[in-house]
């Protein structure tokens, strides 16, 4: 039967912080059971403590035109009330003393907006309170009286617009695409002229019916007006996709006229734009748009000095426009000639002059003067070279000695965005036993696309480029719904390709789904990716859905049937060498001083039937080869390992090397007098952060400021240990 009990929390103390509660944990059945037990519960309140007698200064209703007030209790003293437009007359507020004999004062609002207020006085006159009931008026959603300016006439050659009727649109767009916005979008007219309204404007996209080509223009114009908006962000979008938003600066209740230079949007492509996209708003506002097109200002005759096409080594520099003046090339490592520029004016009477970087890295300029020579104005391209690549860093495992569980994971797109967690794993039976897993909540208020991205930089997956030797990606994911899970990487400038989305087909077990990134490019530019970015529910949802991944591997193309001549394992000694992976064929191994024996090396390869033979170094220092050959004996390849032994160790004050500049500035690169075998830094936990070999140079890339243990192995043997300052 149904029964009431009560608990007593007059003791449990409040965060000593100020921190408040937001949850209530029930432990229904709290005991050992010998079988299944239902429980039924209902009807939880929160009531004051027992009062002494006559000291009840508390309400037991609140009402407003003869209604409770919504959210009564007793102890909450603090109310308000949303009257509808237009109304005049202050409700009336009745109230209802807990203690019959108490009194209670109602003191009317005099005017709307207001606030009634009401003084409860004990029956034995020592306590009081006073309860507030603060009203307010919907006001009336405003709107334009008038149209948005009209565009002056313009060549069509010099505009592509979106949205106007002073123009010829693109065809077939859709300014109506669902992508889970609260935004109720349509079209109206303002005196006789059709205008785009965002009512309960979060965000908006419009979808081209193709990738528009906006390379010649150097402009977006649009026409805002609002009310209420207090933030509203523009985006143009470019394949990948890219993105980048412009904020637009808000004078209320007028149309404003925004004319951005594309540059401001970098780095989206400007020769392949899919989307337009404006967000900023809180679900609850309302924004007018109109006369949305990209131009070109028209230049006077014998003025323009700008490029229509600027290239490198005969090809367009990405994200080239007229109107964006400086570029970013990385070249491939070991890139030792400066590329040829070439440039093209718009005006074939105008001159360019290119003038080289004179060595690498450096900078390319080209002065461009219009054909009244008037006019000038200089475009750059800044050469880089490309560094060897740190990452990816994998297994994402989420292990404290791991990869993963120390990386700075964002969550977007997800409603209030509960972070990551790192959690105890819940299920750890079959594929997956490992201790440690990630935990991510989908929200059912959240967009489809809810995800999670790591860290841009060297600190977290590190930077790489997609080959033959890393484009299978394998992750493990518990889910209590079959959906897709969506994976893409990103540069640090945000250049991307479309996610990959595999579904699961298992629920509420462990599965390892696998993901073909073979035909994703890298980015044209050289640019390496250095982000991951996970969807691990990409649907739409009708409740919140917690799901678990771990195990993120990044492993070779599958491998034809007995062509496969890579290994699986390479152990020194028993111990795995530091370092391996099936496409890392050269490994070296310092020795521990006075080492006289060659230690045992063992191979395990990747195809049960193919064979590895192996040569041991037949003396100290020396080398150990593993000869692979695949089943079928058409591919071979050789992995070796070098061994050296260690001479002695060197204190940190001892100075037989250089090491500058020390004190060094975050993001500088620091040189040793002489080529190292290794070099690794480590900052003062023993975490490795940096590693080099057969080099003179380490970049501190990424580097926090602090102070860094340098440890450093000659090709002699000799190691030495340094403390590095970075600023």
């Amino acid at each position: 039967e149904w029964e009431e009990i009560t608990f007593d929390f007059s003791d449990v103390p409040n965060n000593p912080d100020g921190e408040m509660y937001d949850q209530i944990i029930i432990f229904p059945d709290f005991d050992d059971r010998d079988q299944d037990n239902i429980v039924y519960f209902d009807n939880i309140t929160f009531n004051p403590q027992e009062i002494e007698d006559g000291t009840d200064a508390t309400l037991s209703d609140l009402m407003v035109d003869g209604v409770t007030v919504e959210g009564f209790s007793p102890s909450v003293l603090h109310y308000s009330v949303l009257l509808p437009e237009g109304t005049v007359d202050v409700p009336v507020v009745t109230v209802t003393t807990n203690d019959p004999e108490a009194s209670a004062v109602i003191t009317p609002a005099t005017e709307l907006p207001g606030t009634t207020s009401v003084l409860v006085t004990s029956a034995n006159t020592e306590v009081e309170q006073t309860y507030t009931v603060e009203f307010s008026v919907e006001m009336p959603v405003a709107e334009p009286e008038v149209a948005a300016p009209t565009p002056p006439a313009r060549d069509p050659e010099d505009v592509i617009s979106v949205f106007s009727e002073a123009y010829t649109n693109l065809p077939d767009t859709d300014f109506f695409p669902n992508w889970g916005q609260t935004t109720v979008p349509s079209i109206v007219e303002i005196e006789g002229v059709e205008t785009l309204k965002y009512e309960n404007f979060n965000y908006q996209g419009t979808q081209f019916a193709g990738p528009v080509n906006a390379l010649a223009m150097e402009y977006l114009h649009l026409d805002m007006w609002t009310a209420d908006a207090t933030s509203v962000n523009v985006f143009i979008i470019s394949e990948g996709p890219v993105e980048t938003a412009f904020a637009l600066p808000i004078t209320p209740n007028e149309w404003v006229s925004y004319d951005i230079p594309l540059s401001a949007f970098a780095p989206v492509n400007l020769s392949g734009l899919i989307q337009l996209k404006f967000d900023g708003g809180d679900g609850s506002q309302t924004i007018y748009l109109d006369n949305i097109y990209f131009y070109i200002e028209e230049v006077e005759e014998g003025s323009d000095a700008t490029l229509s096409d600027l290239m490198v080594d005969g090809t367009t520099v990405s994200g080239f426009s007229p109107s964006v003046l400086n570029y970013t090339v990385v070249l491939p490592e070991g890139t030792t000639d400066v590329p040829v520029v070439t440039a093209t004016t718009n005006d074939p009477d105008a001159t360019a002059v290119v003038t080289p970087a004179t060595e690498l890295p450096g900078t390319t300029s080209v002065l461009v003067t219009s054909a009244n020579t008037e006019v000038e104005q200089t475009y750059t391209i800044t050469f880089s070279i490309g560094t060897t690549t740190e990452g990816p860093r994998n297994p994402i495992d989420f292990e404290p000695d791991g990869y993963g569980a120390d990386w700075t994971w964002t969550v977007f797109e997800n409603e209030t965005n509960p972070p990551l967690e790192i959690i105890n794993n819940p299920d750890p039976s079959g594929i997956n036993t490992s201790a440690t897993v990630a935990k991510f909540t989908a929200l059912e208020a959240g967009n489809p696309w809810a995800g999670v991205e790591s860290a841009h930089g060297d600190t977290d997956l590190g930077t790489f480029l997609l080959d033959e030797t890393n484009s299978t990606i394998k992750i493990m994911v518990w889910k209590p719904v079959i959906s897709d899970v969506g994976i893409k990487f990103a540069t640090a400038s945000g250049w991307a390709q479309p996610e990959i989305k595999v579904s699961n087909t298992l629920i509420n077990e462990w599965e390892e789904i696998t993901f073909d990134f073979s035909d994703v490019p890298n980015n044209p530019d050289g640019e390496m990716y250095d982000q991951i970015i996970i969807f691990p529910d990409f649907d739409d949802r009708d409740q919140d859905n917690i799901v678990y991944f771990d195990n993120i591997t990044f492993n070779p193309l599958g491998i034809d049937d007995g062509t496969d001549a890579t290994l699986s394992d390479l152990m020194v000694d028993g111990v795995t060498v530091e370092g391996f992976s099936p496409s890392v064929f050269e490994y070296s191994v310092v020795l521990p001083a006075g080492t006289t024996d060659v230690p045992v090396v063992t191979a395990t390869t990747n195809d049960p039937d193919a064979s590895a033979v192996i040569t041991p170094a037949t003396e100290l220092p020396g080398t150990t080869s593993i000869l692979v050959t695949s089943a079928n004996t058409e591919v071979e390849q050789t992995y070796t390992v070098v061994f050296s032994i260690a001479t002695s160790v060197v204190s940190v004050e001892e100075d037989k090397l250089i090491l500058y500049p020390n004190p060094a500035e975050a993001g500088s690169k620091l040189h040793l007098s002489v080529e190292a075998l290794q070099i690794d830094i480590f900052d003062l936990t023993g975490k490795s952060i940096v590693s080099g070999h057969n080099t003179s140079i380490i970049d501190t890339y990424g580097m926090k400021q602090g102070i860094y243990m340098v440890r450093i192995i000659t090709h002699s043997g000799l190691i030495e240990t340094r403390k590095l300052i970075v600023k």
